[in-house]
């Protein structure tokens, strides 16, 4: 497997822009979210738009996910020790341009889970993101940012709804907690590196052949 791309701050911003505009990658409620089909042939259009693989780009979009799931935990457990404070923001610099993917609606049990095992659907790395941002602390270059209406920043509502989504847990989530916790045991950061790489690979080699099912 080729070595992982870097991702300018301006390309991460242009591909979460056209991310938006692909909802079957995204939307659960979308009529072709469980269309692989049309995923593969989406992530396929956004690598050519990029000049990159496929499996880079399926890569870069679960690192988005992945770091937004931890941004909205890092925001339930704050919100938990200052229950009065409506300041609280996330400090991550892709948050605001990813808040199309913060709940702003009621959802059932299903699709709570859905938000931390989307990929339990099949289509796994392909099945991205979720969120909200302090934009006055990490604005989105304009022309990169769709047309919003007023309400571009989510309630503190919609946020509490996307953090109380995220306290579902499955037997995925306990086994992510345990191989999480399992890095953290050890000391030596080139080994850890090292781990972590071969984990990532070997999801992407088996959801690459699950979608090719």
């Amino acid at each position: 497997m080729t070595s992982n791309r870097h991702w300018s701050k301006e390309e991460t911003e242009r591909l979460i822009y056209r991310i938006e505009s692909i909802p079957e990658l995204w939307d659960v409620n979308h009529e072709h979210y469980k269309d692989r089909n049309k995923k593969r042939r989406a992530i396929a259009t956004l690598a050519d738009e990029f000049n990159a693989e496929c499996t880079e780009v399926t890569r870069k979009l679960h690192n988005l996910r992945t770091q937004l799931n931890s941004e909205l935990r890092k925001l339930r457990k704050r919100k938990r020790r200052n229950e009065n404070d409506d300041s609280i923001k996330s400090g991550w610099q892709f948050f605001e341009a990813l808040s199309f993917m913060i709940p702003s609606t009621r959802f059932d049990e299903t699709s709570i889970n859905n938000l931390d095992a989307e990929n339990q659907d099949g289509d796994s790395l392909l099945d991205i993101l979720e969120i909200q941002v302090n934009a006055q602390d990490h604005p989105v270059p304009p022309s990169f940012v769709p047309k919003r209406n007023s309400t571009t920043h989510k309630d503190d509502t919609a946020l509490d709804t996307a953090l109380q989504i995220l306290q579902a847990r499955d037997d995925d989530q306990i086994f992510g907690d345990f191989v999480a916790a399992a890095l953290r045991s050890i000391n030596t950061p080139q080994l850890k590196t090292t781990l972590k790489l071969r984990i990532q690979r070997a999801l992407l080699e088996v959801q690459e052949k699950d979608l090719s099912l």
